[in-house]
């Protein structure tokens, strides 16, 4: 399942990317720092090391103690530890992951200031194989959370040995820079000291070379297998097929497995590649297609092997040969691969992923001549290396008859977006809106019930129209001052026509006070009763006769969402018989495609029943790229990256039949009769309010002095204050009682400035509030790269 994983993996970090997460190092941990830490490092003629840390501590607040984890397995070798002790405090000691993890300090017991602690233990290392030195490759400095004023080490090697190379690296993990620390050599001794104080996450390394023999009587670690001698022959066919022979020479000689399986795998690429007629012609080894793997015998002895199988990548991929992975537990002494291809080869190159201890060493030859390449190492190949070969041919020269199941894929998908398109004509909705201009909001709504009615859905802007409504209606008044601060004078209590969240919510305005100030408003002590009051707006509409959208076309358009599925599974399906994929790959990949599917159809649902009035606003816009943008970034990650299917032209079909379904279930949901009636009114309304003539006006003026501050709460919801208070330029307007502060206007201004004042209040009362509802839903080294340091930390 490593490639499952690796898949999980993926798709988390497209979700870091699509919510612009930035990940960092972790930040410094100022309730401690490192005055001062001495590491005193003896090796001896075995290679073991025996190190002492002495650590001296500040405390700033209250701590338990400290913890250390050391790095005992690496990508360049593994170590076992031995004699730990601890001076200055108890501790605990677990072993995980290739590290020893030490808490050290009391439960029980906290610490404020000065500390001094004393570890102790001794790392013992294997021969490291390297021919051309003998190696201390330790990282000296644990990446500590918080800063270390001061460090110094001091080496000692065998005497006698004579010290060749040094490498000091320092940073964060992977720099090969060396900006904090210097060393010097005195006789047998190496000593590093800090050059200036060393920010948290920063570590120091050393890679030093020793003569050849300096640790003469070094454990050299046994390997259950070695391989003396490998032949592999890889042919290219213009059908873009490997035909692979390899010969191998393999010497058995321990029956203990202690450091692995017996496993040599075949093939290199983590299940992109379909491998198929794999034969042996030794009957001793265990053959397993499944795993392109072969198991070699346990028992001690010589063996000769030929195995042979096709390997069929990807059409679009490039050419990556890989000829030996990093999980061999044996050597492999001599490796000879002959390449041949059947298209002409431009370029071809050695990827010789080693351990990192050496440096500067030639490790393999390279010759190319006509369609022919020819790769030979120079030195024994170490397990945990892996070498692979890259091709550079050209692409379009190569052809494949498109697999059976690929075909099937392509056709299926494309029927299945036909039943879709079907299943969406007959179900969406047909009818246009027949619009006539009203006069007045519909009967019995008030400005936060029209918005939900108009939008589906309500936020705490909405609710606080409501505000101006009840001025409207004399029940409050609005005041600003001459620095555009407002209060709000409560005038008398809500009548028994308003709902029962507007008392609630007009109570919770008055509760201390019937003057409440713009400075005690932005508290926030309204945020509990707005988020109430929006949950009643939406509950108004809960009831059969009073739902907004229509149910059969919400179950249609689930339908429409599981039928997506059947693309990506058939795609699936057709992976595996292309491809190495597992049962347990396929489900794995079915399940997290069908989550991210599921997220992209709840945007676009979202969307769409959020703008059922057909007005497509920059956030819808805006929502729907987010929405593609998840599902392209996904599809990347899964197909390309993963390279699942052979052929491209069937990721890019089945990625779009999947995407138009999507699309479709997202936007089948249509407006119930209630739903449609009443938009229908809205939008009259609306229209009104946008297009109504000067004498229209001055009529309705007449019959209700108010009529304009009666409809300013339906014009803020709707998004239109400022085009109704233009169309009251040159019309007399009588002065509300109810809105005061505003002096030395004509009636126009007037209007202006209160429904520009309008957004003030409402950003101030629903500013604390952010729920709605809308809708639902190797070389020289480098730092960290040996064994030791590892981190610290407090507790």
């Amino acid at each position: 399942m490593k490639k499952l994983k690796g898949v999980i993996i993926s798709v988390l970090i497209s979700i870091f990317i699509i919510n612009i997460v930035e990940v960092r190092p972790k930040a410094e941990d100022e309730g401690y720092y490192i005055k001062n830490m001495q590491v005193d490092v003896e090796v001896n003629d075995k290679r073991q090391f025996f190190i002492t840390e002495t650590i001296d501590v500040y405390f700033n607040e209250d701590r338990h103690g400290i913890k250390r984890d050391i790095t005992t397995s690496s990508g360049t070798e593994e170590c076992s530890i031995s004699d730990i002790s601890v001076i200055g405090a108890p501790y605990e000691s677990t072993k995980e992951s290739g590290n020893v993890s030490l808490k050290i300090g009391d439960e029980d017991e906290t610490i404020d200031g000065d500390k001094r602690y004393i570890i102790k233990y001794t790392l013992n290392y294997y021969d490291d194989e390297e021919v051309d030195g003998d190696y201390i490759y330790l990282n000296l400095l644990p990446t500590w959370d918080t800063r270390v004023e001061s460090f110094r080490s001091n080496i000692t090697y065998p005497k006698g040995g004579k010290l060749e190379n040094i490498t000091l690296t320092d940073g964060e993990y992977g720099s090969k820079e060396n900006k904090l620390s210097k060393y010097t050599v005195k006789d047998n001794e190496i000593i590093i000291e800090s050059t200036k104080e060393i920010k948290e996450n920063n570590g120091i390394t050393i890679n030093a070379r020793l003569e050849e023999g300096t640790f003469k009587n070094v454990k050299e670690r046994k390997y259950p297998f070695n391989i003396n001698n490998e032949i592999v022959n890889i042919k290219i066919t213009k059908e873009k097929e490997y035909l692979v022979e390899r010969e191998f020479e393999i010497k058995v000689t321990s029956q203990n497995y202690d450091f692995g399986s017996n496993e040599i795998k075949l093939w290199d690429d983590n299940k992109y590649n379909k491998i198929s007629e794999l034969s042996c012609d030794n009957s001793q080894f265990k053959v397993s297609e499944k795993y392109s793997s072969i198991y070699v015998p346990k028992e001690v002895g010589v063996y000769k092997v030929k195995v042979s199988y096709k390997v069929r990548p990807r059409l679009a991929d490039d050419i990556y040969l890989g000829l030996k992975s990093d999980n061999y537990e044996g050597k492999v002494d001599n490796l000879i691969v002959n390449v041949e291809s059947e298209v002409p080869i431009e370029n071809a190159l050695v990827n010789f992923l080693d351990r990192g201890i050496g440096s500067n060493k030639d490790r393999y030859t390279l010759a190319r001549e006509n369609n022919k390449v020819t790769f030979n190492n120079t030195n024994t190949i170490h397990p945990r290396e892996k070498v692979f070969i890259s091709i550079d041919c050209d692409n379009s020269l190569f052809t494949r008859e498109m697999d059976k199941s690929e075909i099937k894929t392509i056709i299926l998908s494309f029927i299945v977006v036909i039943i879709s398109g079907i299943l969406f004509l007959v179900f969406k909705e047909k009818r246009r809106y027949e619009l006539e201009l009203e006069f007045y909001p519909p009967d019995g709504m008030n400005s936060a019930e029209l918005a939900y009615a108009y939008k589906n859905s309500c936020t705490p802007k909405d609710i606080t129209s409501l505000i101006y409504l009840w001025a409207s209606e004399g029940h409050l008044e609005i005041n600003f001052d001459e620095n555009n601060e407002f209060k709000l004078i409560k005038i008398s209590e809500l009548d028994s026509e308003h709902k029962k969240y507007e008392h609630t919510l007009f109570k919770g305005l008055f509760k201390k006070s019937n003057e409440v100030t713009e400075a005690k408003l932005r508290n926030g002590e309204l945020e509990n009763k707005i988020s109430s009051a929006i949950n009643s707006v939406q509950s108004v509409f809960k009831g059969k006769r009073k739902k907004l959208t229509d149910a059969k076309s919400r179950k249609i358009s689930v339908l429409l969402l599981f039928i997506s599925f059947i693309p990506m599974v058939l795609f699936y399906i057709s992976a595996k018989y292309t491809s190495n994929l597992t049962n347990g790959d396929v489900i794995g990949l079915s399940l997290i495609s069908a989550g991210i599917i599921s997220i992209v159809y709840i945007i676009i649902y979202a969307l769409n029943v959020n703008n059922l009035n057909r007005i497509v606003t920059n956030k819808a816009k805006l929502g729907f790229f987010i929405a593609l943008f998840i599902y392209l970034l996904s599809a990347f990650i899964i197909v390309l990256i993963f390279k699942i299917g052979s052929y491209a032209i069937t990721d890019i079909v089945v990625a779009i039949c999947i995407f138009s379904i999507i699309i479709m279930a997202g936007l089948l949901p249509k407006r119930s009769e209630y739903g449609r009636k009443i938009l229908e009114k809205i939008l009259g309304f609306r229209k009104f309010l946008e297009t109504a003539e000067k004498e229209r006006l001055e009529a309705l003026l007449e019959e209700n002095p108010n009529y304009f501050y009666n409809i300013l709460p339906y014009a803020q919801v709707l998004n239109i204050t400022d085009k109704w208070a233009d169309k009251f330029e040159g019309i007399e307007v009588d002065k509300s009682p109810y809105y005061t502060g505003y002096t030395d206007l004509n009636s126009y201004s007037m209007l202006r400035i209160i429904s520009t004042n309008m957004n003030s209040v409402s950003d101030t009362v629903g500013s604390h509030n952010t729920s709605s509802s809308d809708g639902g839903f190797s070389g020289g080294g480098f730092s960290g790269g040996g064994t030791g340091g590892g981190s610290g930390s407090s507790w």
